[in-house]
C-alpha cells in the first residue's frame, strides 16, 4: 500500500505506512519468517522507492533501500516532538 500511494504521489501516506511496516517487522520478526515476501524488511516498492526517497531526503549518498538511516533518524526525531514524547512515556 506504501509503495502505491508514493507512486500516487502521497508521500505523507507513503512515509506512514513506510513507518508502520518498519516497526512491525523490526519489533515482531518472528511473526514474519516463514512468509518469502517478507525476508527483506521493506518488500518491493515500500523499500526501492519509499526507504530509498527517504534516504535521499535524509541526505544518504548513494541512497540506498537497504540502508534504513532516514528512517532511524526520522524516528528518533519524533520521540522529541513534547507530544509524541508524554504520549510515549505514559502507560
Amino acid at each position: 500500500m506504501g509503495g502505491q500511494l508514493f507512486r500516487r504521489g502521497d508521500r505523507s501516506g507513503a512515509l506512514r505506512a513506510l513507518l508502520l511496516v518498519y516497526n512491525l517487522r523490526t519489533t515482531y520478526p518472528n511473526v514474519f519468517e516463514k512468509y518469502p515476501r517478507w525476508k527483506s524488511i521493506l518488500p518491493a516498492d515500500l523499500g526501492l522507492m519509499v526507504n530509498k526517497a527517504l534516504n535521499e531526503a535524509f541526505g544518504e549518498a548513494p541512497a540506498s533501500a537497504q540502508s534504513f538511516l532516514g528512517i532511524e533518524e526520522l524516528e528518533k526525531s519524533i520521540q522529541q516532538i513534547p507530544l509524541a514524547k508524554r504520549f510515549l512515556e505514559t502507560k
